[in-house]
């Protein structure tokens, strides 16, 4: 399993990397926002750690991750000694610790994750796909790009150049191997610096969710060794 470390902390970073062999988690370490969202957007992950450490804005950061549907694995989130743990979860949390983290700390807050997680990713599952799209709202008119994941609940974009709204907007795309469009209304989750945006569907018409659903199945079955 896959996890992500935001944190600035080294000490933080350290406890979660003890405590994760015992659950056979490999993780990356990130300290940038763009790093992060890019990791959240093109990688599927089990578990993902947001240290609550104002110098890296990770608490900008957790409601990024959390609205974009990709990403609706637990979410730890290390708050600060002087923050309650409900005060933590309010911000958007699925477990609240408080810093500094020990290593047993992190284990046992691990495995309540991961019970969690399970749960949380059946429904919220990405596959890779490639080929060319298009949104079209009414602020930025066409914008092209191309597709990097597709789910039941949204899908990660590259843009050729970054949305100055986050309106409803209608998406456009093929899903490969599929010679029709499929077209949705949805909203931006989230975008950042490099192109890169999290599209949440709002609407979508039944054949179009039933072609999606049957599409996303297949891939899953033909990318399981």
């Amino acid at each position: 399993m896959r996890s992500v470390i935001y944190s600035a902390d080294p000490q933080f970073v350290a406890a979660f990397h003890n405590a994760s062999s015992e659950f056979s988690l490999q993780h990356q370490h990130v300290t940038a926002p763009a790093d992060l969202m890019k990791l959240c957007s093109t990688q599927t992950l089990d578990l993902i750690v947001i240290d609550l450490d104002p110098a890296i804005k990770g608490a900008e950061m957790l409601p990024l991750v959390k609205s974009e549907s990709a990403n609706r694995e637990v979410v730890i989130f290390a708050g600060r000694t002087s923050e309650s743990p409900e005060s933590v979860l309010a911000l958007g949390a699925s477990v609240a610790m408080a810093k500094p983290i020990s290593v047993d700390l992190a284990r046992r807050h691990l495995r309540d994750a991961l019970l969690i997680t399970d749960g949380e990713r059946r429904n919220y599952n990405r596959v890779s796909a490639s080929g060319a799209m298009h949104m079209q709202s009414e602020c930025d008119g066409r914008i092209d790009g191309e597709l990097i994941n597709v789910g039941e609940g949204g899908l990660a974009l590259k843009l050729n150049r970054t949305p100055k709204e986050r309106a409803t907007l209608e998406v456009v795309f093929k899903l490969p191997g599929e010679p029709d469009e499929i077209r949705a209304p949805g909203k931006i989750s989230w975008a950042d610096p490099l192109g890169n945006v999290g599209i949440r569907f709002v609407a979508m018409d039944p054949n179009s969710r039933y072609r999606l659903s049957d599409w996303i199945a297949n891939a899953e079955k033909t990318a399981t060794p």
